[in-house]
């Protein structure tokens, strides 16, 4: 080679890398640090005097190689260099790595190979039935977090600022899999498939945003793993309020609105129970119960279970509208009876909600959530064997002695606290000390007494069609004429 060609190679290599004579070159065992970044050795920060010239030396790089070239902020976290951007869908189906994950029943040594825990199925199914019900509408895709084991190029302009825009360019060869989101990314192919022809090609330009870290140590990427888990589930009460979309959701809230009673004092944020002093009546999770009970008579459901057969029963507007105006109904009509209810419901937020907390301490049945259980339950009896006359027997709901001493909640949800000596204690104004059970037998059986107090008997198949005398057929609502 001679002394031409050895000059011209310098140049190339200077020109390539592009630094400037005041960002000077350290070699460091985390990489390469450049006018203040750090990034892994993987990753090659190739700085340019323009943005013009980062891109199009990034568009060139693309064409030479194949690859796609992304907009990304290179930005520092702790002791290295990240980057984020987005990548339509269709990039993200067809060039992620989501094969390395776990497998069930893998040994310690198979899990240590592995990028991913194992993968979930049904959570995959859920992701999928989302993106397919919603991709022509409005959605949301969480972002994703992808690691990049191999050697990438970031063409951005020299500063010393550690937030910094640039070009990344990504071989279609380049081996790229998530860290975290690995379900999302299987589901965006599962409701592709699902997807007509017009819907599919529309929906794959769609995109996620990714945070992509440049990591080649697997124990890292383990590492890495471990920590994005480290998030804390919403609570059931915020997830009822933030998740409008799901129908189950949508009617609680709605009640709410709708209902005085609620409006303005309900809690959507605490978890457990309220404490003592607190200015509202319930937990948002509280009125989910007794809409559960409402819906379907069994208040203790699982969410999931409660989810699904709201959808599915609740799935059209005039379907949701017709139940909705029916529990609002039956709620706001005994509101109106129940003299803590009425007071409670004229209570408008500001300095009168202190007066709640002293409602409360008096020691009422329909001010706990066992309270609003029998109630909802007592209301989807009536609702689902269609009685028109549910007045009356809300009149008789409604009459029912509902504090704790009253002798129909004795023996099944009142428990009176006594000492060692099997004394009652009693609080500091001088009252037996109760507690309420809410295990679903003393809840079941306190029903059972409502329901006889109030002359509720439930319909079997044949007193439907009851015929009287005169040959008149007589609906549930007649069954006391028989009496």
């Amino acid at each position: 080679m001679d002394e031409c060609d050895v000059g011209n190679l310098r140049r190339f290599i200077w020109r390539h890398m592009n630094y400037l004579d005041n960002m000077p070159i350290h070699i460091h065992k985390y990489g390469i640090f450049q006018g203040g970044f750090a990034m892994p050795g993987n990753v090659n920060i190739i700085e340019c005097s323009s943005f013009e010239e980062a891109k199009e030396r990034a568009n060139s790089e693309c064409s030479n190689a194949a690859g796609i070239q992304v907009p990304v902020t290179v930005f520092q976290q702790g002791s290295r260099m990240n980057l984020t951007g987005a990548l339509p869908f269709k990039f993200v189906t067809r060039y992620l790595d989501t094969t390395r994950s776990a497998r069930r029943g893998d040994s310690i040594t198979q899990l240590r190979d592995a990028i991913n825990r194992p993968e979930i199925p049904e959570h995959t199914e859920v992701i999928a039935e989302y993106l397919a019900k919603n991709g022509k509408g409005k959605y949301i895709m969480p972002p994703v977090t992808l690691n990049v084991r191999e050697q990438l190029n970031v063409y951005t302009m020299a500063s010393p600022s550690t937030t910094r825009l640039g070009y990344l360019v990504i071989p279609f060869t380049a081996n790229m899999s998530p860290t975290d989101g690995q379900h999302r990314i299987k589901a965006l192919s599962v409701a592709m498939g699902r997807m007509d022809e017009e819907t599919r090609v529309q929906f794959e330009k769609d995109g996620v945003a990714v945070m992509i870290t440049c990591e080649s140590e697997i124990t890292q990427i383990h590492q890495d793993f471990a920590d994005c888990s480290k998030t804390k589930p919403l609570p059931p009460s915020l997830l009822t309020v933030f998740d409008r979309r799901n129908r189950a959701n949508g009617i609680v809230l709605d009640l709410i609105d709708r209902c005085p009673v609620f409006t303005n004092k309900i809690d959507s944020t605490s978890t457990g129970k309220l404490s003592k002093n607190s200015p509202m009546l319930f937990l948002t999770n509280q009125v989910r119960q007794m809409t559960k009970a409402l819906m379907f008579g069994a208040w203790a459901m699982a969410d999931e279970a409660f989810n699904e057969s709201a959808n599915k029963v609740l799935e059209t507007d005039a379907a949701y509208s017709e139940a909705l105006d029916k529990y609002v109904n039956f709620i706001n009509y005994i509101t109106e009876l129940i003299p803590a209810w009425k007071v409670v419901s004229g209570i408008n937020p500001g300095i009168q909600q202190g007066r709640i907390a002293q409602i409360r301490d008096e020691g009422l049945v329909c001010l706990t959530a066992t309270g609003l259980n029998i109630i909802g339950t007592i209301g989807h009896e009536l609702f689902s064997n269609n009685v028109e006359e549910w007045r009356t027997y809300a009149d008789r709901l409604a009459s029912l002695n509902w504090s704790k001493t009253g002798e129909i909640w004795q023996d099944n949800i009142i428990s009176r606290v006594v000492d060692k000596a099997g004394n009652e204690e009693l609080d500091k104004k001088g009252r037996p000390q109760t507690r309420i059970l809410t295990a679903q037998q003393p809840v079941k059986t306190a029903i059972l007494k409502v329901q006889q107090a109030i002359n509720w008997h439930r319909p079997t198949v044949s007193e439907a069609a009851i015929i009287s005398k005169d040959g008149e057929i007589l609906e549930p609502k007649n069954f006391e004429a028989l009496e």
